[in-house]
């Protein structure tokens, strides 16, 4: 976008994953590609709604343990302490961090969440979701490596292996 979201806007979308600048070939490639037709002429869809909203179905029959789902709110509830942000993760980041670590499970090929798959995603899911504070910011601290040092600081529980074995109690 043109313009900065507000907080309560940039809140609402999952991931927020960072490209760069492609390499020199890989640029010139694209501009080739593009020489005749925009690739989205030729777009053609990979999968049916149906298709879609059944791995939607299958993410949220990922399991989430109690350990996994306290270090989820330990991670939000220490961005709102940290003394480098402004403004911490919402409640809906938590769940957002919590949607994102079962699909990444998922495509990991398990049927649980790992505190490793909480970290995969967290710095994609949470660094949009603070405020530095100004002064930090002008100093050029970014939000990601808060994340990470949230990440680092926040101790990763031990999760049970019978916790990951066992079906849930329903």
């Amino acid at each position: 976008g043109t313009y900065p979201l507000p907080e309560a806007q940039l809140d609402r979308f999952l991931l927020r994953i960072e490209l760069g600048y492609p390499r020199a070939d890989d640029e010139a490639r694209i501009l080739a590609e593009q020489i005749r037709e925009h690739p989205i002429v030729g777009l053609k869809p990979v999968m049916e709604v149906e298709g879609l909203l059944a791995i939607q179905a299958d993410v949220r029959e990922v399991r989430a343990g109690p350990e996994v789902l306290r270090y989820i709110v330990e991670l939000v509830q220490a961005t709102r302490a940290s003394p480098e942000l402004r403004l911490g993760v919402s409640p809906r980041g938590g769940l957002a961090l919590l949607r994102a670590s079962q699909a990444h499970s998922l495509l990991q090929g398990v049927r649980f969440v790992t505190p490793d798959s909480v970290k995969a995603v967290a710095p994609h899911v949470l660094s949009h979701r603070v405020l530095l504070d100004p002064q930090r910011e002008y100093a050029g601290l970014s939000k990601r490596k808060v994340i990470e040092k949230v990440l680092a600081e926040v101790p990763v529980p031990a999760v049970p292996h019978d916790a990951l074995v066992r079906p849930a109690a329903s």
